[in-house]
């Protein structure tokens, strides 16, 4: 009995052995179309995305010989730029000709980089944060060359966001300095101020000087709205319960009420006025109604 047990023992460890071997095999040849490439948050690494829409995944890491940092891949997949670590030079890798390994980007600056692709791909914005020195390039990713250089230390603070322009004609910089929060727009001979908002993302619209930002306060702005019209729709129609009818009753004269303050040109701080106004009257109502109902 024990010989036959280590006989099938020996048996049961080569199928096992064989079975590891073929799925290692058919793991290597395991390939698919590339949707892209996907980096991860510190831009440290970038992996394919293999796969169709809604069945995917991330095939192995790519191996680009040097270590990188700050990775941003093209829009169109097509070339992805770094910071080769060891000496904080730019580089860019193009991806449609396989995983070819990065090479310097000419004539730019070594040093703590923000980057910033164009919306379709052929611009390329760097500011640099030790420098304070905006670099606009184009032509990516076959032959990309500097179109302007622009100093920019007279801009107090540090640049948290960047887009640049699909023509490479204009910049937008997100700067914060001491809590303080501006947008500029720069072109290749002067910068000017826009808005004081701090812009945690920016980009330009492909093919045009049309852009758009976020706000990173935006999401506050749009909470004492929905509190006024939550409280105050449990005022109508149920008088002391959320309700939706009550909530749409409530939202139009809201909205009718902004309007009205737009017309008569108010500041946007009438328009918070307004809006706490009407929470502290429906939270009052709401609670003499409770109460009233509690009594009786």
């Amino acid at each position: 009995m024990m010989r036959i047990a280590q006989k099938l023992a020996v048996v049961c460890a080569l199928i096992t052995s064989v079975s590891v071997a073929a799925l290692s095999a058919q793991s290597e040849l395991l390939v698919g179309p590339a949707l892209g490439f996907s980096p991860n948050a510190d831009g440290t690494a970038v992996w394919p995305i293999i796969g169709i829409p809604g069945a995917s995944l991330l095939g192995r890491r790519l191996v680009l010989g040097v270590e990188i940092s700050r990775a941003e891949v093209s829009p169109r997949q097509d070339y992805l730029v770094a910071i080769r670590t060891e000496d904080g030079q730019p580089v860019i890798s193009r991806l449609s000709a396989g995983t070819a390994a990065p090479v310097a980007i000419e004539g730019t600056r070594r040093g703590e980089t923000v980057f910033a692709i164009s919306p379709s791909g052929p611009a390329l914005g760097m500011f640099n944060q030790d420098l304070k020195i905006l670099q606009v390039l184009r032509g990516f990713p076959a032959a990309p060359e500097l179109v302007f250089e622009f100093d920019a230390s007279n801009i107090a603070g540090r640049v948290t966001a960047l887009a640049v322009s699909d023509d490479a004609a204009l910049a937008l910089l997100g700067v914060s300095r001491d809590g303080i929060d501006s947008l500029w727009v720069v072109n290749a001979s002067t910068a000017g101020f826009i808005a004081p908002s701090h812009a945690s993302s920016i980009a330009f619209l492909a093919n045009r000087h049309d852009a758009v930002f976020a706000d990173n306060a935006s999401g506050l702005a749009f909470l004492l709205p929905a509190f006024a019209a939550a409280f105050l729709g449990s005022t109508a129609i149920y008088p002391g319960r959320f309700n939706p009818c009550g909530a749409l009753v409530a939202v139009f004269l809201l909205s009718t009420g902004i309007l009205g303050l737009n017309f008569l040109g108010a500041d946007s701080f009438v328009q918070n006025l307004f809006y706490g106004g009407g929470l502290v009257i429906a939270v009052s109502i709401s609670q003499l109604v409770r109460r009233r109902k509690a009594a009786d």
